[in-house]
């Protein structure tokens, strides 16, 4: 007579085994179902030259902004086709050729997973006369106000927060001029819209106090001043007029 314990062993052996089956079926068919994460390119938004006229063996600063949006540390190399590049990152020196001439570049962005981004817009005109991109500017008192504006700080703003918060991005000591009015050139200035301020320290605090000489291009006066942007165009002489005030 069979022993129905061994029967019913066997049975459930069977089924302990076909359970288990099923169940790394269903683990391998679910492990080849995920997908590796897929990984995104740098993209570049820009790459900027200034200037964008030069003198042959002069240079141009190269400018390029990138993102990752997988977070990955981007790295770039540059390719002109004729000059040299000097530096590393994002911002590098490009170094014209002895040559006039349209010359091209070509910036790669790569990240540490193989994504690739290339891009070829920049062109640099070499040449040998070039007209200069500049500012230039008179500061004069008000009606009935007089003071010595020369060694004035004349100070160039990349945007108005840079302004408020006093972080200039060029500055020049005024020496033109004569007394209550003075003249100043900034010379090779990236193009772009810029706010421009006058201060002379009289006392030498380091702050705004009282009997200093500051001016601003735009409108308003000392309790509600209105800074106006200044458009500096590629290869064009901007002028303007600062009014100055005693604080």
């Amino acid at each position: 007579m069979p022993n129905p314990w061994a029967t019913r062993n066997n049975y459930a052996m069977r089924s302990y085994i076909t359970i288990f089956g099923f169940i790394l079926l269903i683990s391998i068919i679910s492990t080849g179902c995920k997908k590796t994460p897929e990984n995104n390119p740098p993209v570049i938004t820009s790459v900027s030259l200034s200037p964008k006229i030069v003198k042959p063996d002069s240079s141009a600063i190269v400018a390029v902004k990138a993102s990752d949006n997988d977070g990955d540390l981007i790295v770039y190399s540059y390719l002109p086709s004729a000059g040299i590049i000097i530096g590393n990152g994002s911002n590098v020196r490009w170094v014209a050729p002895d040559s006039i001439g349209t010359y091209s570049l070509i910036v790669k962005a790569s990240d540490d997973k193989g994504g690739v981004t290339i891009d070829s817009s920049a062109r640099l005109e070499v040449r040998e006369v070039v007209t200069p991109t500049q500012l230039k500017g008179t500061a004069t008192f008000r009606n009935g106000l007089t003071g010595d504006l020369s060694n004035s700080r004349v100070a160039l703003y990349a945007s108005k927060a840079d302004w408020i918060s006093g972080f200039p991005q060029d500055t020049l000591m005024t020496k033109s001029g004569s007394f209550s009015i003075i003249n100043f050139t900034m010379d090779n200035i990236a193009p772009g819209n810029y706010y421009v301020d006058i201060w002379k320290d009289n006392d030498n605090s380091f702050t705004h106090s009282n009997g200093d000489f500051l001016g601003w291009y735009g409108s308003g006066d000392l309790f509600n001043p209105q800074p106006d942007p200044v458009h500096i165009s590629e290869g064009e002489t901007t002028e303007i007029i600062i009014q100055m005030y005693i604080y």
